[in-house]
């Protein structure tokens, strides 16, 4: 009995199995009968490859001929997707791109065109939402130099002149791809993603300058905000791309747009430490304020003491940056200095203490900062410093002060004393003024690295 009733129920299990078949198969059929493109000939599971291979390999007749057994190719795309091996994840994972994604990938302009012709959809995105279009941007060559940099005579035929000649095809193919997307009125200043970026954002983020001048010549936007209020210059400041830098400065773009913490772009090019100063003075000689204030009251020169860039706050003051701007907790640039408590900003404290006239160390709780207090690295000198706190500065000071300022602190202005109707030794005065005051300074500040470090 027990092995006739096992018997019965592998015949009843072997019956359902075929009539879920049959179900499958059925549902199947009607799936296809619904699709909205009419398969002209029979489509195999190898045209599924074979579509792909030929993306891949630049094939366009065999791409031809597998376009015209379809109507659409983003239809034919997710019937394979869903009816074959590429649903159990059994192929290649490009075979599970979208085909414009894919053809983007190994910059196919060809290809580019013909699929959108045979109906891609150019804002299909793939399974981590980029467009095909901002896609091609992270396949743009990162290399910029082209033949004329290369001088021909002797070098023919070398391996330098055959790469350069390659890099300068791939710029070409790759403008080539981004320009039949332009034509199907693609929008270079288009949002791309949930940060409000455009592709703008994405070439300064990533530091492409060919496909920033691209994007620029064919219309972009420098101007359009991101999510956080910063256009692709304020960006590129903050992630530290010079080139971006450069070229967005030549396109006139505005310095004095803030983003939502109400900073501008040289807030972080002084902050930055993989941006040199070059970068910080084609900024402010191109018209970017240097005492611009963000939210919080902070200017740049705050935030290059913050963050140890000593050289950039020399620079910052020689271009006319104010040593005694306060924040909204009523802090100077050398009571955030003296804060950090360490060594490493004594150059920066010599140049603030030799610029400032209303010299502070308190805040607006007429709190003092950590350096001054016991133990502190600058506790031998805070009773100096906190009595000329409390003191106004000197009448001369005052005058000597604004006379230099007036002449311009960073340029050449001997010249321009030279020519000053006054006696010479206020001439010398004037001169001498900031040299004699940092040599000051300095020698004060050897006693603290000699205590510090004995």
């Amino acid at each position: 009995m027990g092995s006739y009733s096992s018997i019965c129920s592998k015949i009843t299990a072997e019956k359902e199995k075929t009539n879920e078949t049959q179900k499958k198969a059925v549902l199947i059929f009607e799936k296809i009968e619904a699709l909205p493109w009419k398969r002209k000939d029979k489509i195999e599971e190898k045209d599924f490859k074979l579509f792909h291979s030929a993306i891949i390999n630049n094939n366009v007749n065999q791409l031809k001929r597998i376009l015209r057994k379809i109507d659409n190719v983003d239809d034919f795309f997710n019937w394979c997707m869903n009816h074959s091996e590429a649903s159990k994840n059994k192929i290649n994972w490009k075979l599970r791109m979208p085909p414009l994604h894919l053809a983007c990938m190994y910059r196919r302009p060809e290809i580019v065109d013909l699929l959108l012709q045979n109906g891609a959809n150019p804002y299909q995105r793939d399974k981590f939402g980029r467009y095909p279009f901002a896609f091609l941007l992270l396949c743009w060559p990162r290399l910029q130099f082209s033949l004329e940099e290369l001088d021909p005579v002797g070098h023919e035929d070398t391996a330098e002149l055959y790469f350069r000649n390659h890099i300068q095809k791939q710029h070409e193919r790759t403008r080539a791809c981004m320009g039949h997307f332009l034509d199907y009125k693609i929008d270079p200043s288009m949002v791309i993603n949930d940060n409000h970026q455009t592709m703008l954002h994405m070439c300064a983020k990533y530091n492409i300058v060919a496909a920033l001048q691209f994007l620029v010549n064919c219309g972009g936007d420098v101007e359009k905000t991101n999510s956080e209020g910063q256009t692709p210059l304020i960006l590129a400041c903050k992630l530290s791309k010079p080139d971006c830098i450069y070229y967005l400065l030549e396109t006139q773009a505005k310095l004095d747009t803030r983003d939502n913490y109400g900073r501008i772009g040289l807030h972080y090019a002084a902050l930055s430490n993989r941006l040199d100063v070059n970068v910080l003075i084609a900024l402010i000689r191109s018209g970017s304020f240097v005492n611009t204030r963000d939210n919080e009251g902070l200017t740049p020169l705050h935030f290059a003491v913050m963050f140890g860039q000593t050289l950039k706050v020399a620079v910052l003051l020689d271009e006319g940056a104010d040593p005694d701007a306060r924040t909204r907790k009523g802090r100077s640039p050398l009571y955030i200095l003296l804060n950090r408590n360490n060594t490493t900003g004594i150059l920066s404290a010599v140049h603030l203490l030799a610029e400032s006239v209303y010299l502070s160390v308190h805040d607006e709780e007429r709190g003092i900062p950590c350096g001054l207090r016991d133990n502190g690295v600058y506790n031998s000198l805070a009773n100096t410093l906190i009595d000329m706190s409390c003191n106004a500065p000197s009448l001369s000071s005052l005058c000597l002060q604004q006379i230099r300022r007036l002449l311009g602190i960073n340029k050449p202005y001997a010249k321009q004393i030279v020519h000053l109707d006054c006696p010479l030794m206020i001439k010398s005065l004037i001169l001498n003024y900031k040299w004699n005051a940092r040599t000051e300074w300095l020698c004060r500040l050897k006693s603290v690295l000699y205590h510090h470090n004995p």
